[in-house]
């Protein structure tokens, strides 16, 4: 087996050879075990692999424009591979590649005339600011096409040495606060009463259909089969989301708790570190509102409440599982409702635990005792809710503001003293 080497220093192709008398070109690929692969099964034992440069690959061009280097890499990667079973990875990739090249001539059609040795990442990042704020586009579909434009780059410079370097190295990408979006927020009182009369709408909307379909001879078989217990919760929503509230649980911890980590005579609630990110097995007191709310649902999931300690099911499970396997989490679609529903527009499913941990700062509670409620490893991570005490402060000093003589008239009146 022979291999030979490019002069200019670019990543060479490998054909692959069933004759080496006739020297017959079968296929390209960027490695040799996909250039193995390629030739017939009949035939592999006679496979000769030789390592060759591509004769259209174009020499070093640092003056190459973004639109003509995007319009190479397109000539060069994708190609029409139809899907089959045998070729579904390479369907895959080539697909990949097409929306590269589709999300960087959207995105990025402003700056396809720019040379691209000139798109260095102070200047790309300010301009995708401005893209930003003028299309309104969320931070993760502007770092999807930052990824895309890095790709393309950094295979032009390091594989194909069409430019002379990779000049993206420490790109910043952006989150969703650049955007004015905000990634994490408490609910305000107001908020949460509101969630929770839309989840007491929600419960009158799942009976109301249920009957509905139950009393309709016509309908079928299985929808009439579908019923809701008259006495309790229609599923686990409400006491779940009590749960992430009342506790500031994590998803994970909540998901995998289990009856017996449950003391409804000493009103506590343990949450296993198996289940925890942190590895933090963490017990919690339950306030009554919580209290009554889980032991309904204990009942109605046939728990004894007065003992639970040999109740190794779980706590929340979906009525379409069997095993007794627990939800994953809450059906994002069902959480969405909820908000809408409560009017409101902003807020995800890990906000309750920053609502939870507010709270407790707002009651002038101590950090450290907050710290191992939320189950941290460090007093550094709680210290990061301490801007929502910070914000508060802001706005209750902000109050002040025009109650006071401006300072030009304490300055100018000082000046008038001490002239006299």
């Amino acid at each position: 087996m022979t291999f030979f080497t490019s002069q200019n220093n670019t990543r060479p192709d490998y054909r692959v050879y069933t004759d080496p008398m006739i020297q017959s070109m079968v296929n390209m690929q960027s490695t040799q075990s996909e250039a193995r692969s390629s030739a017939p099964s009949s035939e592999r034992q006679h496979v000769r692999v030789e390592y060759v440069q591509l004769a259209n690959v174009p020499p070093s061009d640092p003056d190459i424009l973004l639109g003509d280097l995007i319009a190479l890499y397109e000539e060069k990667t994708v190609h029409d591979v139809k899907r089959t079973t045998e070729n579904l990875t390479e369907y895959k990739k080539n697909k990949n590649r097409r929306t590269y090249v589709s999300c960087i001539r959207s995105t990025f059609r402003d700056m396809l005339q720019l040379m691209a040795k000139d798109i260095e990442p102070k200047s790309l990042h300010a301009w995708c600011e401005k893209y930003m704020s003028v299309n309104k586009v969320k931070a993760s579909s502007m770092n999807r096409a930052i990824t895309c434009l890095c790709g393309i780059l950094r295979w032009a410079a390091e594989d194909e040495n069409i430019i002379e370097k990779y000049n993206l190295i420490g790109l910043k990408r952006f989150t969703e606060s650049d955007n004015g979006e905000r990634t994490s927020r408490s609910l305000t009182e107001e908020e949460v009463k509101k969630i929770f009369e839309a989840l007491a709408r929600r419960e009158d909307s799942i009976r109301k259909r249920a009957e509905e379909v139950s009393c309709k001879p016509y309908n079928k078989y299985y929808l009439r089969q579908y019923k809701v217990p008259d006495k309790g919760y229609v599923d686990y929503v409400i006491p779940f989301v009590a749960l992430s509230l009342y506790t500031g649980a994590r998803n994970g911890s909540a998901v995998g708790l289990k009856w017996q980590d449950i003391d409804f005579n000493n009103k506590t609630v343990t949450f296993q570190g198996e289940y925890s990110k942190t590895g933090v097995t963490v017990q919690v007191p339950m306030v009554e509102d919580l209290c009554t709310i889980l032991k309904t649902w204990a009942e109605q999931e046939g728990s004894n409440i007065e003992d639970t300690s040999s109740d190794k099911r779980f706590v929340f499970t979906s009525r379409h599982q069997k095993d007794n396997k627990p939800i994953v989490s809450v059906d994002k679609k069902t959480w969405k409702k909820i908000l809408k529903d409560a009017g409101i527009s902003h807020a995800r499913w890990h906000d309750l635990r920053h609502t939870f941990a507010s709270m407790l700062l707002e009651k002038d509670e101590s950090v450290f005792v907050i710290s191992k409620l939320l189950g941290h490893k460090s007093i550094k991570t709680t210290e990061r809710y301490l801007h929502l005490r910070d914000q508060a402060a802001r706005n209750a000093i902000s109050s002040l503001d025009g109650a006071f003589p401006s300072q030009s008239i304490l300055v100018k009146k000082g000046k008038e003293k001490k002239a006299a």
